[in-house]
């Protein structure tokens, strides 16, 4: 199972946030308004962001927050990292560990999820994640999010970050 902090997938969606915006530094809560998260967590992972090199700030009333130029070449695995430290396959179902050998038939899907979250996380950088078509946004319930691509690109937001303008209303709980 993949285990992916809130903090890094905010992590991740602000860096591709910046990179679209690069043209000026991204205030906090324009970036945190795109994102649809909490000020003060959003400001809490930009801090970790500008501690490992990946976002830099600009003080004043111009100024917020950009992309370095490293780290426009870096890797999704290095913006998961600089969040939640380094990453660690986990190979069984159960959280703690098992008395009796695992045996589990579960293990050959998990070694494939863990491949494929390594390939993809060490193969795409955030630039090359620009250079795609941006996918239209699910509805958050759905039991399998289908994408579905636009082929405009919309320069921001992150399209798959909701904002007022591409928000569903959520259903009521009866």
């Amino acid at each position: 199972m993949i285990e992916l902090s809130e903090a890094a997938a905010i992590a991740i969606h602000a860096t591709v946030f910046l990179s679209r915006n690069a043209g000026e530094p991204q205030s906090l809560k324009t970036i945190a308004a795109a994102s649809d998260v909490s000020e003060n967590h959003l400001s809490k992972v930009l801090q970790k962001l500008a501690k490992a090199g990946i976002v830099a700030s600009v003080k004043g009333p111009k100024g917020g927050y950009y992309l370095t130029d490293a780290a426009r070449t870096a890797t999704l695995m290095t913006v998961y990292e600089a969040i939640d430290g380094p990453w660690k396959p986990r190979h069984c179902l159960f959280n703690s560990p098992r008395k009796a050998p695992c045996c589990c038939a579960m293990r050959p899907m998990l070694e494939q999820i863990n491949r494929t979250f390594y390939e993809y996380m060490t193969g795409h950088t955030i630039d090359k994640l620009l250079s795609r078509p941006v996918p239209e946004s699910s509805p958050p319930n759905a039991p399998f999010r289908s994408v579905r691509y636009n082929t405009e690109r919309r320069p921001s937001p992150c399209s798959c970050i909701a904002t007022s303008a591409n928000r569903r209303p959520r259903a009521s709980a009866a």
